[in-house]
């Protein structure tokens, strides 16, 4: 029989087998360091390419995504089917990894930039396969991925979908905010049409009184 106490032995033992390579091999390293540079300069890419007039949507659009890849990170490191290998801090799902922190950002240009489905559909594969075909062999030659149990190939179509699903409720939720922002133009709130007279300030005694 499996024990919480079992199952705690040995999420402790993993946690402290992680840090200890975290410290020892993967803190300031020159995979440590690339990642860090490459994160931080596509975020100010990224950033200084942005519409800021749409900025709530695109971070929006990106905050879905990111939830999206985070649920599909985890799925896969519990699952044993890839570890992230070199990670900017010690803990599991590796939140720094490339695909939801770099991805996540450039998809936002994606979104931006595309106005119809066929648009945003046909960046989405670009960018699925430049991930799939060009970064992840990089990364997995770098060991700061490891695949155990999947294929480079097999992220296309999750990512893609992930992607989707986040640009169809970012329009989703848009267009329910428009139109309540037309309803409450056209219908304003009873409170403003009928508010009730204010009483008239009897100037005349105020005078008299003065005087």
């Amino acid at each position: 029989m499996v024990t919480y106490e079992m199952i705690y032995q040995a999420r402790a033992t993993l946690h402290n087998l992680i840090l200890a390579k975290w410290l020892e091999e993967d803190v300031f390293s020159l995979r440590w360091w690339s990642m860090v540079v490459l994160i931080a300069l596509s975020y100010l890419l990224c950033f200084s390419l942005f519409d800021k007039r749409r900025l709530s949507k695109l971070f929006l659009f990106g905050s879905l995504l990111t939830v999206g890849s985070v649920v599909y990170e985890t799925a896969g490191v519990n699952f044993v089917l890839w570890f992230c290998a070199t990670s900017i801090f010690p803990i599991i799902p590796c939140l720094f990894v490339p695909y939801l922190t770099i991805l996540p950002v450039y998809y936002m240009l994606i979104f931006q930039y595309t106005t119809t489905w066929r648009q945003f559909s046909l960046w989405n594969l670009v960018a699925v396969s430049v991930y799939s075909f060009v970064l992840q062999p990089i990364f997995i030659h770098f060991k700061i991925v490891i695949l155990d149990n999947w294929q480079t190939v097999y992220h296309m179509p999750m990512i893609f979908a992930i992607a989707s699903l986040a640009r169809a409720v970012t329009l989703l939720l848009t267009d329910i905010e428009q139109r309540q922002e037309k309803m409450a133009r056209n219908f304003p709130s009873p409170v403003t049409l009928y508010q009730p007279a204010m009483k008239p300030v009897d100037t005349r005694k105020d005078q008299d009184d003065e005087a």
